[in-house]
């Protein structure tokens, strides 16, 4: 079910004649879907399956029954405008937008005298209201040389707004909690080096320095996984058949684990190759380092999570289309191309790991965007 509306501002009297204001469109639409993804088949049924105990062969429940699952039910408001300005010279929309999905599914823990671990049920609301903005600009058009540049950023602002029966639970190195987003980040925070005895310290969960490191101390202050800012830009510069365009994507505002450090920063794993870092490892008494001393277990900690906003080059090509009198002379091409272009050229970030761009909290040696390279010829008989 959606409704919608809009008011074309731009053709009311007071700015038809404008020689500023091209176009001018307010939007408005209120909607509601559902979402079945996440409900497998005859998930809401008690199966049953084989099995044996004590060598004796019978049947025995496979699956809980929930006759109460059902979809997640989505309920959007947004707002915006469409704009352009010097004849469409600069055009480009902004959009603001108000999401609440409630019935979420959720996987509650079941006790194992049950004999079962977890159950799907839909409990609870989540949010998401965030801006979007685009802009399209004509730079420079001088002849035949044209020079064009845009872009899109994007702010969504994530935030769990009822679980049902509980407040929280945990998802391994995040937690789903009452009050924050989605992806964020759960785990005991380090303090650094001793640097009397190279021991790791660690906060429990009043701030206070300690030694010992205790799962029960962990902590949800360390940021989200999800990106809240993205967005992208390009630029295109075009002369007669000849043009250049190169595009950039960003994410800013997240962190995740890098796992990798957990195994190279680590002389328990001595029989990998070890970061140069460990070169800095403790040695005696008075050394200032984040490396603690070969005698201590080195766990996984918050000192594992890294920013991993990132500016990337995705991509750059260079196009030439053959002119048209050169196409009639063969007298069966109708067009004719050829390009060069590079992929993920170049990655700007302060992450470690091999790749910041993932869907995944932790990063553990997933293999990262290759650069591609492409020469080709597009032809149209």
């Amino acid at each position: 079910m959606v409704f919608r509306g809009s008011w074309n501002i731009s053709q009311e009297s007071f700015l038809e004649n404008s020689e500023v204001v091209s176009n001018l469109r307010l939007r408005a639409s209120y909607g509601t879907t559902g979402n079945q993804d996440g409900i497998g088949n005859f998930q809401s049924y008690g199966l049953y399956s084989t099995n044996s105990y004590g060598g004796t062969q019978g049947l025995a429940v496979s699956q809980l029954a929930n006759p109460d699952l059902k979809w997640e039910l989505s309920s959007q408001a947004n707002v915006g405008f469409d704009f352009g300005f010097l004849k469409n010279r600069i055009s480009g929309t902004l959009d603001l937008y108000n999401n609440i999905t409630s019935d979420l599914f959720v996987s509650y823990q079941l006790s194992r005298t049950t004999g079962f671990t977890q159950i799907l049920s839909n409990e609870g609301e989540m949010r998401n209201r965030g801006i979007e903005f685009s802009i399209n600009v004509d730079v420079l058009t001088i002849g035949n040389f044209n020079w064009n540049v845009g872009g899109n950023i994007a702010y969504n602002d994530n935030e769990i707004l009822d679980l049902g029966q509980v407040n929280e639970f945990e998802q391994g190195t995040s937690i789903i909690r009452v009050g924050l987003p989605l992806g964020s980040h759960y785990i005991v925070e380090w303090a650094g080096v001793n640097p009397s005895n190279g021991e790791p310290l660690y906060r429990d969960l009043e701030g206070n320095v300690t030694n010992v490191f205790d799962a029960s101390n962990s902590k949800a202050i360390f940021g989200t996984s999800t990106p809240p800012t993205t967005g992208g830009f390009t630029t295109e510069w075009s002369y007669k058949g000849l043009s250049l365009s190169a595009f950039f994507t960003f994410a800013q505002g997240y962190s995740r684990f890098n796992n990798q450090t957990f195994f190279q920063e680590n002389p328990n794993f001595a029989q990998f190759n070890l970061s140069s870092i460990m070169n800095t490892m403790w040695k005696e008494p008075g050394d200032i380092t984040e490396v603690q001393s070969f005698r201590y277990q080195r766990q996984f900690s918050s000192k594992d999570i890294e920013d991993a906003s990132y500016l990337r080059l995705r991509n750059v090509r260079l196009n030439y289309n053959l002119p048209s009198s050169l196409l009639n002379r063969t007298g069966f091409l109708k067009q004719a191309s050829i390009f060069a272009q590079g992929q993920n050229l170049f990655t700007w970030t302060e992450f470690t790991g091999f790749d910041p761009e993932d869907d995944n909290n932790i990063a553990q040696y997933e293999y990262p965007a290759s650069k591609v390279y492409t020469v080709g010829l597009n032809v149209k008989f």
